[in-house]
């Protein structure tokens, strides 16, 4: 009885980690093809992009340290001081609304689209 009880439980811990090595995998996967910032995968960001990294270049324009760095810097600029750009964005942090970040959306992209509307 004593057996069959750690057989359970020893099978429960190897399920358990199996299923956390997998979770761990789809994420390392996510980190090489979409973008943490605006969640563009790979393949849609390569199209915009001319040479052989772009999905890199993408991903420095898209630095999340940057993003982390200027809500730092919102939260420890004082009200008075922000200009009308800080103040919406600090705004938005305090209420919690992630509309201010760029999902499914970048610049670059964007300015490439609208050159390639006006070319044809």
């Amino acid at each position: 009885m004593v057996w069959l009880v750690f057989q359970m439980i020893a099978g429960l811990i190897v399920d358990t980690f199996s299923s956390l090595r997998k979770e761990q995998e789809d994420s390392d996967e996510d980190d090489k093809t979409v973008c943490f910032i605006c969640g563009l995968e790979r393949e849609t960001i390569e199209k915009y992009y001319t040479g052989k990294d772009g999905f890199e270049k993408h991903l420095e324009d898209h630095n999340i340290v940057s993003y982390f760095c200027y809500i730092f810097y919102l939260k420890e600029k004082k009200s008075n001081e922000l200009t009308g750009m800080e103040s919406y964005v600090k705004n938005m942090i305090d209420i919690e609304n992630i509309s201010w970040i760029p999902i499914e959306r970048s610049l670059k992209i964007d300015q490439i689209e609208r050159k390639n509307k006006t070319l044809i």
